[in-house]
């Protein structure tokens, strides 16, 4: 867009890079006829997970527990109302793997540690350091902002001057976790994990003086 003596433009770039962290979400969850069973059992399974995290080589600082529920089970029966049919215990562990190393194995071995008690809620891969590749979405952004302020720049016949102003905004996307289609043996061993890759976009807004 030209103005008077400026011209303001958008560039826009994008760079990607493989992720290196893959964050967990376990549940544990048992039901049980007593409250104290049903304690007593999560906490169990929930150590299990533990020690299997720790056989894997993952630092107590990468898992952190939360969100424990105590509730009761029960079950509408004509005449009588809500029953209570069992108790209810679960809790979630939130743990960062390092994708360089065998996550495949790590969930695995989580699952079998575990039971019938885990949930896997959800995966996330994620990039720990994004610096690099957002200073090349930057850098290609700026670059589409030179060539296409120039062009504009060419067609008036005036060229760029002094920068006037610059606005940035930056984004980042993540592509969804891919698995490949597993049999009823997959537990057995490890299900294969397709990260991806992680994209990080970049805009910046820069009005030139055109001299």
């Amino acid at each position: 867009m030209e103005t008077n003596n400026t011209v303001t433009v958008t560039g826009r770039g994008a760079a990607s890079q493989a992720p290196d962290t893959l964050t967990l979400n376990i549940g544990v969850e048992v039901v049980r006829s007593t409250l104290t069973d049903a304690y007593q059992d999560a906490a169990r399974s929930l150590q299990a997970v533990q020690r299997a995290l720790d056989a894997v080589d993952v630092a107590r600082k990468d898992s952190a527990t939360s969100g424990l529920s105590l509730r009761a089970e029960t079950s509408w029966q004509e005449g009588k109302g809500n029953l209570v049919t069992g108790y209810s215990c679960s809790s979630t562990l939130t743990v960062k793997l390092a994708l360089a190393r065998d996550a495949q194995q790590a969930i695995a071995a989580i699952v079998e540690a575990g039971g019938n008690d885990v949930r896997l809620n959800g995966l996330q891969a994620s990039i720990s350091d994004p610096g690099e590749v957002a200073e090349q979405a930057r850098t290609l952004a700026w670059a589409d902002a030179v060539r296409n302020a120039s062009h504009f720049a060419e067609l008036s016949g005036r060229t760029l001057g002094r920068v006037l102003s610059i606005m940035e905004n930056q984004d980042g996307s993540m592509p969804p976790m891919r698995f490949e289609r597993m049999d009823k043996a997959a537990f057995a061993g490890a299900m294969p994990i397709e990260a991806g890759e992680a994209a990080v976009s970049a805009s910046v807004t820069v009005t030139w003086e055109l001299v």
